[in-house]
């Protein structure tokens, strides 16, 4: 009796864990350190280093879907 009980327990507990699970990549040390040298490289106006730490994230994460890519428009436009 107790040998079919733990049989359909089990089986009930691998077919939950099957169902609609989200997997969330762990943050990794450097890309938090990456993400906040492009914040301090910005806030201290040094716009070069900036533009180096923002490529080398962009290296470290995987690129969203275009359909949920932000549109960034350029500040200047050479349209007249």
């Amino acid at each position: 009796m107790n040998k079919p009980l733990a049989v359909i327990f089990s089986f009930c507990l691998l077919l939950s864990a099957c169902v609609s699970t989200k997997y969330v990549e762990k943050q990794s040390p450097e890309l938090s350190a990456s993400v906040y040298a492009v914040q301090d490289s910005i806030w201290n106006g040094r716009f070069d280093l900036a533009e180096f730490y923002s490529a080398e994230t962009t290296r470290l994460v995987v690129p969203p879907d275009s359909t949920k890519r932000i549109k960034i428009k350029p500040l200047i436009s050479t349209e007249q």
